[in-house]
């Protein structure tokens, strides 16, 4: 819950989407573990990163001669290693892939149903030779280096755009522009090619505008303008490295947000000459701080990069500041640059106060900065290690948009007030390419930790693609499905939770039709446990299937509560109503009859399979005037804050009152509550919904003592009961969770 917090708090003012940061978060060990078990990936230093209340930031120790040892490249190293140890994994190297094949199909509801199956890309004239082999599935197209691979699947793993400056189709220019004269720590492939190929394919692009600013870029005094910065690890402010302005200040909390220490060392308008206007501070470690970060790892940056200096004492250190903040003067035209002199005095004062407040132990607190962790004790007696640092582009959290199974979603939403985002079928991606988890900030060692789970989740759902069973539900055998998110919070009401399973196959439909509901089983204490409950999804949802379910009150709900992202179940249909959908006709059919009005009448949580009604007559045709004419929902609770979804419902009834009436009964109301109070009652039923007619069906769930009732009021007034049902009635099996 801390991680998840920290995440969120971090991508504030953007899209950290609640289920990706939790399927971060609770398949983060599992990432760990598969990374160090399965592949032997080093991953024995754990530390405390800027942003994180705890520490969790997993990395490999540094290498017998002292050198560092980058993560991401020790995690390829490995990976690449397994796959070619493969016979299965083919690897392409030299190649540029150039865009992804597609095709897009209108659905009845008028959605755009976007396909990819495969991509276009151009071999490199230098792997071009007679015995080259073109892999399966590979045809020639044009000219001789252009070539298409189709696929059951792609998955985009190709990451972000942070040095994506002078393209033709700049990203940073289109959505950052103010960063474009920004030095970045990325290669010159880090272009975007990946997140333009799925935008040329109708996915949804989010947060494109939110790109990380590291705070510690090192300045190569040899080549202060070199756009390219080498990374100045996390590490050496997370060992207790300082960060110091030209007048020999403490000026922020080190370990703060990435996006807050980048901002402060921007406002201190330090600017280094000859590095194209790089605002720029000096980051300052003692031996104590080393001693943290690793002796043998700062001489790589001191020894063999040349990035890191050493002073003796204050003296030297003043010295240095002071001859770089003269240099810094006369580039940036300031006349106010303080002496050596009082560089010393700033110094001795800010290192000092900091000594005290370092070394005062648990509790303390910086009175300037409000920093509260302090690795080690830093003051005024040298030996110093000086770097100089700029903030540099470093990372994009924008991207294409991804759902909890690593589906790169449409940029199309569908009808109806539940309209939600398509997935792009068969389309997958993981990792900087992708946009939707670290919202406006990303916290260090989240991307790395992003790349393994989504990855994993990515690959294990592409290879669901093919599967024998048309649908993914049975009628006749359980199925294991796995949680793929849990939905809560206000929207779904107090106590409720949306679990969101996937099926099978990330291309199969449910099976079932409206109306219908489904068991669930697991093993929980010791005894096999069974609910049951009406999907909230439509039947053609591919490769999910949503169910609402109360994790506050009944037998079940320390199990179904205790339910996290990865966790599986069996799944089997059960029966209920079976309602038809007539697209050529604009209307529903129930028992050979035509239905063009829909009267609701749900009790707490027997809301599920009226949303699953409300969500499908929403759509096109249905939703044309004369064909579905009206939905009347009579929606009845114990509390108000126990309406599931009852914002959207309000607001869809206000922008449509001709076609939808809604009516809140509340047994306890809140002060001011001016709608229906007690129960359903006869006088409730005659005023919220339809009179009998030959094309109206009643859809009744709640309570049986509820359900019970209503039925007695409706066949009184003289309904037609072959069309008045519980979505419970079947011919055999149990009833539906109620």
């Amino acid at each position: 819950k801390y991680f998840e917090r920290d995440t969120h708090l971090s991508g504030k003012n953007g899209i950290t989407e609640a289920s990706l940061v939790k399927s971060l978060s609770t398949k983060s060990g599992e990432a760990i573990r598969w990374l160090s078990k399965d592949h032997g990936v080093p991953l024995s230093v754990l530390s405390q990163l800027g942003g994180h209340s705890h520490p969790r930031t997993h990395r490999a120790p540094d290498q017998k001669d002292g050198t560092p040892r980058p993560i991401g490249y020790t995690i390829m190293q490995h990976l690449e290693k397994s796959c070619r140890s493969n016979p299965r994994i083919t690897i392409l190297t030299n190649v540029q892939v150039k865009s992804l094949m597609k095709s897009e199909r209108t659905e009845v509801d008028g959605g755009i149903r976007f396909e990819v199956h495969g991509v276009r890309y151009i071999q490199s004239e230098a792997s071009m030779n007679p015995n080259h082999i073109i892999p399966a599935g590979c045809e020639e197209s044009g000219e001789l280096s252009e070539r298409e691979l189709t696929s059951d699947a792609v998955i985009l793993a190709t990451g972000g755009f942070s040095n994506d400056h002078n393209s033709p189709d700049s990203l940073i220019k289109a959505h950052a522009p103010h960063l474009l004269g920004v030095a970045t720590t990325n290669g010159q492939f880090a272009t975007g090619d990946g997140v333009k190929m799925a935008s040329a394919v109708g996915a949804r692009l989010i947060d494109m505008d939110k790109l990380q600013l590291h705070p510690t870029g090192f300045i190569d005094p040899k080549d202060p303008g070199n756009a390219t910065k080498f990374l100045g690890p996390e590490a050496l402010r997370g060992s207790g490295g300082v960060l110091i302005n030209t007048c020999g200040k403490r000026f922020v909390n080190e370990l703060d947000l990435r996006s807050v220490v980048s901002k402060a060392i921007i406002d201190q308008q330090d600017v280094y000459p000859k590095a194209n206007g790089a605002k720029f501070a000096f980051c300052v470690l003692n031996e104590a701080a080393v001693k943290l970060f690793g002796p043998a790892a700062l001489g790589f940056y001191k020894d063999k990069q040349g990035l890191v200096s050493k002073v003796a004492d204050l003296d030297g250190l003043a010295e240095h500041i002071h001859a770089t903040a003269i240099m810094s003067a006369a580039d940036s035209n300031k006349t106010d640059t303080p002496s050596q002199a009082t560089i010393k005095e700033q110094l001795t004062e800010t290192l000092s106060a900091y000594e005290k407040t370092s070394s005062s132990g648990k509790g303390a607190m910086c009175p300037t900065t409000k920093k509260s962790v302090f690795p080690c004790v830093v003051g005024s007696e040298g030996p110093f290690y000086v770097s100089l640092v700029t903030p540099s582009i470093h990372y994009t959290m924008g991207g294409a948009a991804i759902n909890a199974a690593a589906e790169v979603l449409s940029n199309h939403r569908s009808s109806g007030i539940f309209g939600s985002r398509r997935p792009v079928a068969r389309l997958f991606g993981a990792g900087e390419v992708t946009g939707g988890v670290h919202g406006n900030n990303r916290l260090g060692g989240n991307s790395l930790l992003e790349c393994v789970v989504f990855g994993r989740i990515a690959g294990d759902r592409a290879a669901t693609i093919l599967q024998r069973q048309c649908s993914g539900i049975s009628f006749d055998d359980w199925t294991t499905v796995q949680l793929r998110e849990v939905r809560e919070g206000d929207v779904y009401g107090h106590g409720s939770k949306v679990l969101r399973f996937n099926l099978p196959g990330s291309l199969q439909p449910s099976g079932l039709t409206l109306g219908q509901f489904v068991g669930i089983r697991s093993e929980w204490d010791g005894r096999q446990l069974v609910g049951y409950y009406s999907p909230i999804t439509l039947p053609n949802d591919y490769g999910v299937i949503g169910l609402l379910a109360r994790v506050d009150k009944g037998t079940l709900k320390d199990w179904i509560g205790s339910l996290t992202p990865g966790d599986t179940v069996q799944i089997r249909g059960f029966g209920g109503l079976q309602i038809l959908r007539m697209p050529s006709k604009g209307c529903f059919m129930f028992n050979n009859t035509p239905i063009r009005k829909i009267a609701m009448i749900a009790g707490g949580t027997g809301i599920a399979p009226m949303l699953q009604l409300i969500r499908a007559a929403l759509k096109q045709p249905y939703c044309t005037p004369g064909n579905i004419s009206s939905l009347n929902l009579v929606y009845a609770a114990e509390e108000f804050d126990e309406l599931t979804y009852r914002n959207i419902l309000l607001q869809y009834e206000a922008d449509h009152p001709k076609h939808f009436n809604l009516h809140f009964v509340v047994n306890n109301p809140p002060p001011g509550w001016i709608g229906g109070v007690g129960f359903v009652s006869e006088q409730v039923l005659s005023r919220h919904i339809q009179r009998p007619s030959a094309d109206l069906l009643v859809v009744i769930c709640g309570p049986p003592v509820m359900q019970r009732v209503v039925k007695s009021i409706l066949q009184s007034q003289g309904y037609d009961m072959d069309r008045v049902r519980t979505v419970d009635e079947t011919s055999s099996g149990p009833s539906a969770k109620l």
